[in-house]
């Protein structure tokens, strides 16, 4: 397998040198959607560098609609370093004020304001990014920041439809995936070249298909490759577009040596991309190193532990605990994804195969019954689609299924491979 065991090694070092950490909290602005568009902005640029452990814009935009307390940022964050500011708007005339607190030492460094037209709003972006990695990191140049950072640069109102986008999708209905995919196909039209927003429409299709929703699987699972690969196409240093299409060719083509090899490069192109951690991790758990899987899905958590997409983490991570045969943690974890979103068909099945495995086959059958409200369509694909790499742990699996009621092999179909998570 080409996967190269020196990622495994960069990451342990990582987090031995225990990096600075910092969080941008969501900026203050009359104009709600361009501060989360700016918090966004500002966020990516920071999580490039990687010297940083960097929370996720997703992570802060979604905890605080205003600026908290020191110690609770502290608490709920455990970061050392965090970025508020205020944007005010007159005009075309942007004003950006900030306050980057040292939480560990009780101090605030001192940031000149910024004031510039719209026209130069890559300007502010890149500005912010230097003088907050000047405090932080001095030993950083400015042009290495600049060209690290550079493909961060995105069009405002794409971004702003990209968000969206996201916000819809993890609601998990019907009406809401059309939603996401128009507000995608919207961010495409206004910028041709944001691999992100590619990337999230692949993302959205991979979900359509574990969902059970799409009536032609092979004609989705042909889309959601196409739209990842054109994704890492448009920009091969895009950690998420590198990490979406690394799922997809392990989920939907089973190439699983493929897969692995494009979530490194994810990894390499951003180690702040908690996709590129989850995905690696679920992917090493079905390939034979669930217990890396588990620590990998562990830390993709510490970098977006507020996700609006938390839901999936757990039941990414529950899968990673149940192929390491630790099913209590399994369970808990698809339980309190349950808990954050009960529309995800794939929880179910981790919950119902942990609960079964534990022996308490009555919540299991609960838990089956549900998943097959959701997706009726299931045992009709489910010997192909599992993806365990190892014949006794796939074994296992389906049994784990069987016992809650989910499939009965003795008249399930027989058909090719198409599922994806």
């Amino acid at each position: 397998m080409r996967y190269r065991e020196g990622v495994e090694a960069s990451w342990e070092r990582r987090i031995r040198a225990l990096l600075p950490s910092i969080a941008v909290m969501p900026y203050f602005c009359l104009d709600r959607e361009f501060g989360r568009c700016m918090t966004f902005a500002v966020t990516s640029g920071l999580m490039t560098i990687a010297d940083l452990h960097v929370i996720s814009a997703s992570s802060t935009i979604r905890s605080w609609a205003r600026i908290p307390t020191a110690e609770l940022i502290r608490r709920r964050l455990r970061v050392r370093f965090v970025l508020a500011g205020q944007i005010v708007v007159n005009d075309q005339m942007l004003t950006f004020s900030h306050r980057l607190l040292d939480l560990e030492a009780g101090t605030e460094y001192s940031l000149a304001p910024i004031e510039k037209h719209i026209s130069h709003l890559y300007e502010i972006e890149e500005q912010i990014v230097v003088d907050v990695l000047d405090c932080i990191l001095p030993s950083l140049g400015k042009q290495q920041i600049l060209s690290t950072i550079a493909g961060a640069r995105r069009n405002i109102d794409a971004r702003t439809a990209l968000l969206q986008a996201i916000v819809a999708m993890h609601t998990l209905t019907s009406r809401s995936f059309a939603r996401s995919e128009r507000l995608l196909h919207k961010a495409q039209q206004i910028d041709p070249g944001y691999a992100e927003a590619f990337a999230w429409n692949a993302r959205l299709l991979s979900i359509q298909l574990g969902q059970g929703w799409s009536r032609d699987r092979m004609s989705t699972a042909r889309e959601a490759l196409r739209l990842a690969d054109l994704a890492v196409a448009k920009n091969d240093r895009n950690a998420l577009a590198l990490a979406t299409a690394g799922h997809c060719h392990s989920f939907v083509l089973k190439d699983y040596e493929g897969g692995l090899s494009l979530l490194e490069r994810a990894l390499e192109a951003c180690v702040n991309e908690p996709f590129a951690w989850l995905f690696s991790g679920v992917s090493l758990a079905y390939t034979g190193r669930p217990a890396t899987g588990v620590r990998r899905a562990q830390y993709a958590l510490t970098l977006s532990p507020y996700d609006r997409c938390t839901y999936m983490f757990d039941n990414f991570t529950a899968l990673c605990h149940y192929a390491n045969g630790d099913f209590e943690n399994a369970r808990r974890l698809s339980a309190r994804s349950v808990a954050a979103n009960p529309n995800y068909s794939s929880t179910y099945r981790v919950l119902a195969a942990s609960l079964a495995a534990l022996g308490r086959i009555g919540e299991a059958r609960q838990a089956g019954q549900r998943m097959l409200e959701i997706e009726p369509g299931y045992p009709s694909i489910a010997e192909q689609s599992v993806p365990f790499t190892n014949p006794l742990q796939k074994e296992q699996y389906l049994n784990h299924i069987e016992r809650a009621g989910i499939i009965s092999r003795r008249t399930a179909q027989r058909r090719p491979p198409e599922a994806a998570e």
